[in-house]
């Protein structure tokens, strides 16, 4: 971590979440040697058939909101979350449901497989998404965002951001 911060101050170390939390290395913990775990799969992962594809929203939404206290204890303990969506449209949504919780995201790049037939199939950047400067949440301590209907929102300085994890359309009015 200290060489990544000589070379590049704004620099960022992370382990991919796979790696026990209680690891050490020469006397270190985990929070010593990184800046924060990754979370790989966030809501989509790169498995080419819908089963497995696919990630229950209500769970990734409740663990999300515990990761986003975690960035706000002491230590702060970060978590970045990386998409493997199909489409625009799954990209928007792992995207917006990161931001319900102030999370970083990003997608991957994968091999260019358009129907998806195999596994780690066609995947985009969507750097749209990845640039996007929301600025930070209005209500900070608003962890996940508040629930009206069966819509989620949250509020940022620069944005809105609203998720429906229902099949069904909804209506939202808007002050």
């Amino acid at each position: 971590n200290c060489e990544v911060k000589k070379r590049r101050s704004n620099g960022i170390v992370m382990v991919n979440g796979g790696v026990p939390a209680g690891s050490s290395f020469y006397g270190l913990t985990l929070d010593d040697v990184c800046d924060g775990r990754l979370w790989e799969s966030y809501l989509r992962s790169s498995y080419s058939t819908l089963k497995e594809h696919v990630r229950d929203w209500a769970g990734v939404y409740r663990r999300s909101v515990d990761l986003e206290k975690a960035w706000h204890s002491t230590p702060p303990h970060g978590t970045f979350v990386l998409s493997y969506p199909w489409d625009r449209e799954e990209a928007w949504f792992c995207y917006c449901t990161a931001k319900l919780c102030h999370l970083p995201w990003s997608a991957s790049l994968g091999i260019d497989d358009p129907e998806h037939l195999r596994f780690g199939g066609h995947f985009g950047t969507y750097p749209a998404l990845v640039s996007l400067r929301l600025g930070v949440p209005i209500r900070d301590q608003e962890y996940g965002g508040v629930k009206l209907g069966e819509l989620y929102t949250r509020e940022y300085e620069r944005g809105l951001v609203i998720v429906n994890p229902t099949q069904e359309p909804q209506n939202l009015s808007m002050p």
